[in-house]
């Protein structure tokens, strides 16, 4: 999908007037920069912004990112933001850092200079962001296979042993959950059931919320195979990423081709993978991660001091302060 720098200029219809002439890299995202992209995929994309010297000196001005949200989808970052994130091992930072070269829409002099350094960013952390943000995946695909097999109905207080009014007042319950007064085996026995009911009005009020938000096509193919194929084929992708960059060190964004077939097969419901054998890919990729993370030669943390001076270099030369 071709998109470029005047069509960036042309979707940006928000009110920081300097953003695009500030944005100093911007890259395709996600499927379209995994080669996961189908057709009806759309178009992400996200960039590195330099705000104006004055938002680092005021107190009142703040910017750490600007959405686009039209015709397509974008997150533009204040570059030190993504630093931050960066230095974190933010799955999808990092990846915005790698993409092929043909996925790269803009990029200048200073977008080089964080790119010449983007090995930099790379730590230890990426066994713990990668493999956390693939189990949050797996978080979303239980959910989705618990309301699927048994959807909930709208809880009432009555079948939680509880009275039409909560008769417990919020000081007792913030105390009571402080330990700071002991109260009677009634009292705590009530809270539990209060807990209780809160929990599940808050798991129904989810379901409602996915099932009316569902894409059909999305949901079709859940139904088909029994879990939900984009959140499957986003996680197997991350651990996949992370055992590649904790072995070797490098961030392969755009997958192989023989694994893109693999994963477009799961995110479009054309697989023979059982919920079963995604629960045992997980339990060994979560093994071969623990071992990796003793074995690689990635260091615990990034240079820190390194990457503030790059920061401040950058800054300070685009604001024409040291030449």
């Amino acid at each position: 999908m071709e998109f470029t720098l005047s069509d960036y200029k042309r979707v940006y219809t928000g009110n920081l007037d300097w953003l695009v002439q500030n944005t100093i890299y911007l890259v395709k995202y996600g499927s379209q920069a995994y080669g996961l992209a189908t057709p009806e995929s759309d178009l992400d994309i996200r960039g590195i912004a330099i705000p104006p010297l004055n938002y680092f000196l005021s107190y009142n001005l703040n910017f750490e990112q600007a959405e686009i949200k039209n015709e397509i989808d974008g997150s533009i970052y204040n570059i030190r933001k993504f630093f931050q994130l960066a230095a974190e091992g933010n799955p999808s930072i990092i990846e915005q850092l790698f993409v092929a070269e043909e996925d790269i829409i803009h990029t200048n002099w200073y977008g080089n200079k964080i790119l010449y350094i983007r090995d930099e960013f790379l730590s230890k952390k990426i066994k713990h962001s990668f493999g956390g943000y693939a189990y949050s995946q797996l978080k979303r695909v239980q959910a989705h296979r618990r309301w699927l097999q048994n959807p909930p109905n709208k809880p009432t207080r009555a079948e939680h042993g509880l009275p039409e009014q909560n008769v417990l007042s919020a000081e007792i319950r913030g105390a009571a959950e402080k330990l700071e007064i002991i109260f009677s085996d009634n009292v705590m026995e009530l809270l539990h059931r209060e807990k209780a009911y809160a929990a599940a009005c808050r798991e129904y009020d989810n379901y409602k919320g996915w099932v009316k938000n569902r894409n059909p096509k999305r949901a079709e193919i859940e139904r088909k195979i029994g879990y939900d194929g984009k959140h499957v084929s986003q996680l197997i992708r991350l651990y996949l990423m992370a055992g590649e960059i904790l072995s070797t060190g490098k961030v392969n964004v755009k997958r192989p081709i023989e694994e893109r077939e693999w994963l477009i097969g799961i995110k479009t419901g054309k697989t023979d993978w059982t919920y079963e054998k995604v629960i045992e890919f997980v339990e060994s990729k979560n093994a071969e991660l623990d071992s990796l993370y003793e074995t690689t030669t990635l260091r615990h943390t990034p240079d820190h001091n390194k990457l503030n001076q790059a920061l401040e270099d950058i800054i300070l030369y685009f604001n024409d302060l040291i030449n």
